[in-house]
């Protein structure tokens, strides 16, 4: 793998980001109860972090802090939805949404600001309230079949959602639609349980990946028109962001979009205004997610493997022997669940596979819920 040759993105500890707040701010007013001097509080942490959210130059690390705070960072994020500045109130709604269990508390907050007369608020907070709580259920697109199927914690079929032909990617919606990528014949659609299309965008090439946004909107990675694009309900399209051939694209909490180009052979992170803000350049790359510890954690085709990279672009961790692996996500308990022509295996923090696989034709993605 040939590594990034920008300069490494900064990963400074949490009172580097600070500094900013603090340096106007007399010696004798930076201790808060429960501070130690020096050091302040996860939660006083917090607080500081939501507030440079308002900073655009700060807000990419801000949230990678708050990401790592976990449960600490809710009481603070829980008042950032009601920032009057709405990228402020959806970015604080997503990573609400990204902590999943570690949030429960903010179950009340959400149900509440879900029946809120803000669309954008609304949908935002029952996007982020889907993802608090886990039943243990798996979700995987079958290629080769042409179906959505879901499994229970013991590996047993529940639901198949059938006719999804040439499909690449598919997620479970908050609303329990289903989002599907139909790779062969240039379509993105939702769909309800029984399979009837609901919504649907047929101005992309080849789309083989596409996610409902915490806004409303969706997110495509239009591979064959060489692009990345948002569009909205309407299917007009809000932003784009031109490459090679991506194959995966989020939308990260800070407003920046996470990209994985196939053919340019990098995985990339841009923000809104086009600018690259981090890259690593490797092979054969399907997919990438994010870490909420600051890491990539990439699928490579080809190579038949999953790494995960630090913000420096150096491997620290590494799953080998697989079958054309195609995405994997890590789990709350830092195992990784990984969708690939066999089927779906789980694997724990030392690459050793745990629980028996879940045996489909090529599974071209995976969620686990």
């Amino acid at each position: 793998m040939t590594l990034n040759r920008m300069p490494a993105t900064p990963a400074p500890l949490v009172l580097a980001l600070c500094a900013a707040l603090l340096a106007d701010t007399p010696r004798s007013q930076h201790r808060t109860d429960g501070d130690t001097p020096g050091r302040p509080t996860p939660a006083r942490q917090a607080e500081r972090m939501v507030k440079l959210l308002e900073l655009p130059d700060r807000r990419r690390d801000a949230v990678q802090q708050l990401l790592q705070l976990g449960e600490a960072a809710v009481p603070a994020l829980l008042r950032g939805v009601d920032h009057p500045r709405d990228e402020i109130a959806l970015a604080s709604l997503q990573m609400l949404g990204e902590l999943g269990p570690l949030a429960h508390s903010a179950a009340p907050r959400l149900d509440a600001l879900a029946r809120a007369s803000d669309r954008t608020r609304a949908h935002a907070a029952k996007w982020a309230r889907a993802r608090l709580q886990h039943d243990g259920s798996t979700l995987v697109v079958d290629y080769t079949t042409g179906c959505v199927l879901q499994f229970d914690k013991t590996g047993k079929e529940v639901f198949r959602l059938k006719n999804q032909n040439g499909s690449f990617d598919g997620e479970r919606l908050a609303d329990g639609n289903f989002l599907v990528s139909r790779y062969l014949h240039h379509e993105v659609r939702e769909v309800d349980p029984r399979g009837k299309v609901l919504w649907r965008f047929t101005k992309a090439k080849f789309p083989a990946d596409a996610d409902r946004l915490a806004n409303g909107n969706t997110l495509i990675s239009d591979s064959g028109g060489r692009r990345v694009i948002e569009v909205d309900r309407a299917g007009k399209i809000v932003w784009q962001h031109a490459c090679a051939c991506p194959y995966d694209a989020d939308r990260l909490p800070s407003g920046n979009t996470l990209i994985t180009d196939f053919l340019a052979g990098r995985v990339f992170e841009v923000t809104p205004r086009g600018n690259v803000a981090w890259e690593v350049l490797v092979s054969q790359a399907f997919g990438a997610d994010r870490l909420r510890n600051g890491n990539t954690l990439i699928t490579r085709f080809g190579p038949g493997e999953v790494i995960e990279v630090d913000p420096n672009g150096k491997t620290v961790a590494k799953i080998t022997g697989l079958q054309v692996p195609n995405e994997a996500r890590r789990l709350p308990n830092g195992h990784t669940l990984v969708a690939a022509g066999d089927g779906v295996r789980e694997f724990d923090a030392t690459g050793k596979q745990v629980g028996q696989r879940i045996r489909t034709y090529r599974a071209a993605t995976v969620h686990r819920y």
